[in-house]
């Protein structure tokens, strides 16, 4: 998983909304309890190419002394977290298709999972389908 996965390409270059930046970063403090600068300095190690082993020997300052088991699972949920971003933001052309209702940007935002998100699509896209046949069958 480790090297098919870089979060800066995602994560610190996110330019467009910091807030679901910030929003990972706490989540992963409260998941973890563990300090803000801990988390930040742990995503920056990753997302500079550091390898887990690596970081848990020799960058124990800036993460806290974090073992490597505790690095693994900060990793994989980081994983998830950032997955979950870049999900949102393509599920997010719905508004570009003008079908964005209040109601379907709450449930994107408060997803959780991947498959959250995919319901999401899913049930939004259908209701696309349907307004654009009843639009034809109007006509």
């Amino acid at each position: 998983l480790q090297n098919n996965f870089k979060a800066k390409h995602y994560f610190l270059e996110d330019n467009h909304n910091g807030k679901s930046r910030r929003k990972i970063i706490n989540q992963l403090t409260s998941e973890f309890n563990l300090h803000p600068e801990q988390v930040t300095n742990t995503v920056k190690l990753i997302d500079d190419g550091n390898t887990i082993p690596f970081i848990a020997r020799y960058r124990k300052e800036a993460t806290g002394s974090l073992s490597d088991e505790i690095l693994r699972d900060f990793y994989d949920r980081l994983h998830i977290y950032v997955t979950l971003k870049i999900k949102r933001r393509n599920i997010g052309l719905i508004d570009e298709q003008e079908n964005l209702t209040v109601e379907i940007a709450k449930s994107i935002e408060n997803a959780v999972t991947l498959s959250e998100l995919e319901d999401i699509y899913r049930r939004s896209d259908q209701n696309a389908a349907q307004e654009r046949l009843s639009q034809r069958e109007g006509t």
